[in-house]
């Protein structure tokens, strides 16, 4: 009779062992996955902030060149209209002497 009882509080032994082994099983497996998903989340936040840099980045870049070519668009109209000034008075001039001498020294004194 002692034996059966052994035997019995034996398997109930083992059973709880298995148990307890299962149950720590599935507690590690949610800790590695709550792990993860916080890792995941991380990454995606890291992933999230580079995009809006480069986005800033490249927006900035075209900020830039749009100016650079303001500004260059600006300087050949200032020119363009300089000439044409220039060749418009020594058109208007142009047989005058005394008027074409006197807008030339003129122009010297610009430079």
């Amino acid at each position: 009779m002692r034996d059966h009882e052994f035997e019995k509080e034996l398997r109930e032994h083992e059973t709880l062992m298995k148990q307890d082994q299962e149950n720590a099983v599935k507690l590690a497996e949610a800790n590695t996955k709550s792990a993860l998903q916080e890792d995941v989340a991380k990454k995606d936040a890291e992933i999230s902030e580079f995009k809006a840099k480069i986005e800033a980045a490249g927006t900035t870049k075209t900020l830039e060149i749009t100016g650079a070519v303001a500004k260059s668009s600006e300087d050949n109209l200032r020119l363009a209209n300089k000439k044409a000034e220039d060749l418009t008075i020594k058109r208007l001039t142009r047989g005058l002497c005394f008027m074409h001498n006197e807008y030339s020294q003129k122009l010297l004194k610009r430079f």
